[in-house]
């Protein structure tokens, strides 16, 4: 494979990055090349040496958006991490996790209707005017408090869960092996 063909697959696999992330990338790459055949490498050794290009790009482009989620967790961050480890996992991890995402969507769904219901309770018990403020105050504000601990258990229990599945990936994917650049 050429040096040309080899940096065209790479842009190929980090589809989805920014343009500039991508142009840096594939200067890194390209300057490997003049590196690799400044010390006497053909570009097909080169090439060769660093694998498919185009599941290299893929491997680059998560664990990208894998350290940009971890150094700003935001929901943000959190979809496109996840959204670039899908296409990683086969079917038999991501069903359970596509499972596991709905039910937390359904559980967050179910939290904020508790959080209306509450809100409506707290307000219908201070406009009742029969003079029991107290419980239906208390009553609301503990339901709201349940329901803020369960919405924060949920979120910590994906955070946890795109760690895991971070580990994972860079368990499986392989960047860079030391071997692949024995010879330089």
């Amino acid at each position: 494979m050429t040096r040309a063909l080899f940096i065209a697959r790479l842009r190929d696999g980090l589809a989805g990055l920014p343009a500039d992330e991508i142009g840096d990338i594939a200067a890194d790459y390209d300057a490997h090349f003049s590196d690799a055949m400044a010390a006497g490498r053909s570009e097909a050794d080169v090439a060769a040496s660093l694998g498919d290009p185009v599941r290299l790009g893929r491997e680059i482009r998560v664990e990208t958006k894998l350290r940009r989620w971890e150094q700003r967790r935001n929901p943000r961050t959190f979809l496109r991490a996840g959204a670039a480890l899908l296409p990683v996992f086969s079917l038999a991890i991501v069903l359970p996790v596509i499972a596991g995402l709905l039910l937390a969507a359904g559980l967050a769904a179910y939290a904020l209707y508790r959080v209306a219901v509450t809100g409506l309770h707290l307000v219908a018990g201070l406009l009742s005017g029969n003079g029991n403020v107290l419980v239906p105050a208390m009553v609301g504000a503990g339901l709201l408090c349940g329901v803020l601990g369960f919405g924060a258990l949920v979120a910590l229990l994906l955070d946890s869960g795109m760690r895991i599945l971070g580990r994972i990936v860079r368990v499986n994917y392989r960047l860079l092996k030391p071997d692949d650049w024995q010879g330089d």
